[in-house]
């Protein structure tokens, strides 16, 4: 039987339980390309691990984007796993285990839970706790081989779950959250998003009450739906002041709302929300999806792109499909909002929180936070001195369950150190590093605008194609910085080239005024093996745009692999694609090692030759035929255009704009910018490929 996977949400956190055989069947069900705070990964039913079990398993646990990932109730095969596969914890803390015991007398097999929360220092000690046999209560002796066996756990540290992770884990029954409304306006907008259970304790009448303008309601953070609560949430609409319309409508509620027609009442479904699942790597999505897009799957008239594969994704057959408005039913502003706010805004909900979302950090004040990963979270910030002196920042701060964790905090501190030795204006400005208390915290020049990938995102979905001249200059520009990081010197002048080793869409930053910077250092490396806390053995970064003799340890880190990542970026913007996209993460690397990188201009016509000829210069697999610097990458590409195809700065800021205005209705409203912003959303843990590098 194929394994199951049951999704329990809980807030912004969310426990999977697995029941079953990991093998070829594995599928962690749909999962957002935006992060969630807290997964918990529950395996207290999963007896067994196969080979191809595993290889999925480091595939699409790290697809779950979690800002904290942590595993319980790991059986002893699993702990094998554990103890024997590099990266199978794919960045996550393991929390509890089962020990393996046998009775002595009897031959009773049995397994003893341990939490490492509590009994760390048991493990840590790899002596096996004294069990009893629960048949014929003669002693126990541990099954296994006890260095072997805890190596793993003993060797980990302490499990620092932050307070949403211990809430979903004290609560291992509980459904989900109460239900919650958490209200957004926006101009003549009202946005309620919904979440936890919709039942008996709804009470929307007090948000309702002198609303004006319209009403959404944005439900997918709904996970338990009962009969009263769809009577309350009828009551509370039927008496709204003003036009009501749901959207996001999860499958729990959609179902609801097939069977209870009556229910929707003068409310109007605007879009659903459920996975789209892709038939070539197995992964999902969930998306929004609306009556357009609704018909256009259903007919094969239209296409989501797999992130993972580029393959396409398809609606479930089971899934369930209410009727949904008419596109001419739904106003400009309701539409307008649901295309800009992709996730559900921050909000300050008090101590379940890890750390404060506003109040001073140091003499920072904290305004909104604006991105999350693995390792920090961001705020945009204010910066006040004398006479009315106010400059807003960007201040990234370190989780606080990871405040006391001594790896994290010098890498974190390393970044900053590497960073501040950079002055350029293609650069983001590393400003300020600090701690109050235990909180750490690096500030960072302030980039109004949208990083690369967002770009392409929008390119994609409104079929426009970035103009040669404007990829070029975005191109020269990363050209540019990545010059200035590579001619970095030592305080006495001496070189000390750093290299990125992470360039990609993500980590460039396009303002609103056509600025291009690079951004995130946090992967780092000086050149001579300074100022990082990345052991040498390891290669983080994302595999597409790792340099091939990257991935087979042939060669140390240099300029060449940041021109490498650079050239498949420019590929990217000139095509809307990577040059190589595999089901897998083995198929891929081979595929970055030993196939020809297919023409770009096989995909785009008129990419003229000096322009084809600069990308493959800087993706050549032989390093002494790739360009020997970025600022002759840099140059050729300022070169290879005719001067009426050329961009300056001013026209990408008229690109920029006129793809942001496209978005809506035509003017950049600061709702907009809060969306399109740059968030530092690249802080997601990035894959980790243990190789030996030559030194």
């Amino acid at each position: 039987m194929p394994i199951t996977v049951t999704h329990v949400t809980v807030g912004a956190g969310q426990m999977l339980r697995l029941d079953g055989r990991i093998d070829e069947s594995l599928h962690l069900g749909p999962t957002s390309h935006d992060a969630r705070e807290v997964v918990i990964i529950d395996l207290t039913k999963v007896p067994e691990i196969s080979s191809h079990g595993v290889r999925l398993w480091r595939e699409l646990v790290p697809a779950l984007k979690a800002g904290y990932l942590g595993f319980v109730g790991v059986r002893p095969q699993l702990m094998a796993q554990f103890n024997s596969v590099a990266r199978f914890a794919c960045g996550g803390e393991l929390l509890s285990f089962f020990a393996p015991y046998t009775c002595t007398s009897c031959g009773h097999y049995q397994e003893l839970l341990i939490n490492l929360r509590e009994q760390h220092d048991i493990v840590k000690a790899q002596t096996p706790p004294a069990v009893t046999c629960e048949k014929c209560a003669q002693p126990s002796e541990f099954d296994d081989i006890a260095e072997a066996y805890f190596y793993y756990a003993a060797y980990a540290p302490t499990p620092a779950p932050p307070p949403l992770a211990r809430q979903i884990l004290d609560n291992p029954e509980r459904r989900g959250l109460p239900f919650r409304a958490d209200k957004d306006v926006v101009e003549n907008v009202n946005a309620m998003w919904l979440s936890g259970s919709l039942d008996k304790t709804v009470n929307l009448k007090r948000l309702l009450q002198g609303l004006e303008g319209v009403l959404v309601l944005l439900a997918d953070g709904l996970d338990m739906v009962s009969v009263e609560g769809l009577k309350r949430l009828q009551l509370a609409v039927d008496g709204c002041p003003v036009p009501a319309f749901l959207a996001r409508v999860p499958p729990v509620l959609a179902s609801a709302l097939i069977d209870n027609p009556q229910i929707v009442g003068k409310q109007r479904i605007v879009s659903l929300w459920g996975p789209l699942a892709c038939a070539k790597c197995h992964r999902s999505s969930e998306h929004a999806i609306d009556r357009t897009l609704l018909e256009g799957l259903q007919q094969g008239s239209a296409k989501v792109v797999c992130q993972s594969c580029g393959g396409g994704l398809e609606l479930p057959a089971s899934a369930p499909l209410p009727t949904l408005a008419s596109p001419a039913d739904v106003p400009a502003e309701v539409a307008e909002y649901l295309r800009e706010h992709h996730q559900r805004p921050t909000f300050n909900f008090g101590p379940e929180h890890a750390g404060p979302t506003n109040g001073m950090l140091g003499r920072y004040e904290l305004l909104e936070r604006i991105g999350a990963g693995g390792m920090a979270e961001v705020f945009l910030a204010r910066q006040t001195g004398m006479g009315g002196f106010q400059k807003k920042v960007a201040i990234k701060r370190i989780l606080p369950h990871l405040a006391n964790n001594q790896a994290f905090i010098a890498q974190f501190l390393d970044e900053a150190r590497i960073a501040v030795r950079l002055s350029h204006p293609n650069v983001v400005q590393t400003l300020d590093v600090g701690q109050t208390g235990n909180q750490y915290f690096i500030a960072l020049e302030y980039v109004h605008g949208l990083d690369l990938a967002r770009l392409l995102e929008l390119s994609q979905s409104q079929s426009r194609r970035l103009p040669l001249g404007i990829a070029t200059h975005i191109i020269a520009a990363v050209c540019a910085g990545l010059q200035a990081a590579h001619s970095s010197t030592t305080d006495e002048g001496s070189p000390r080239p750093i290299i990125h080793r992470d360039i990609s869409p993500h980590n460039v930053l396009i303002s609103l005024d056509g600025q291009v910077k690079i951004s995130d250092f946090g992967i780092a490396k000086a050149a001579d093996g300074h100022n990082s806390a990345t052991p040498a053995a390891s290669v983080r970064g994302k595999f597409a745009y790792l340099a091939p003799e990257v991935l087979q340890g042939s060669r140390t880190f240099d300029a060449s692999v940041d021109i490498y990542a650079a050239g498949v970026t420019l590929y990217q913007c000139l095509t809307l694609e990577l040059p190589f996209r595999r089901d897998s993460e083995a198929s891929l690397i081979m595929a970055l090692m030993k196939d020809p990188v297919p023409p770009a201009s096989d995909k785009r016509a008129e990419i003229p030759a000096a322009l084809s000829a600069v990308l493959t210069r800087a993706m050549e697999r032989d390093v002494t035929k790739r360009y020997s610097s970025a600022e002759h990458m840099g140059r050729d590409l300022n070169a290879c255009l005719d001067a009426s195809a050329r961009a300056e700065t001013s026209d990408v800021k008229r690109w920029i704009q006129s793809m942001v205005g496209a978005t809506g209705s035509g003017e950049i409203t600061g709702s907009a910018l809060s969306r399109l912003r740059y968030s530092h959303q690249d802080l997601d843990p990035t894959p980790t490929l243990n190789v030996r590098a030559r030194r």
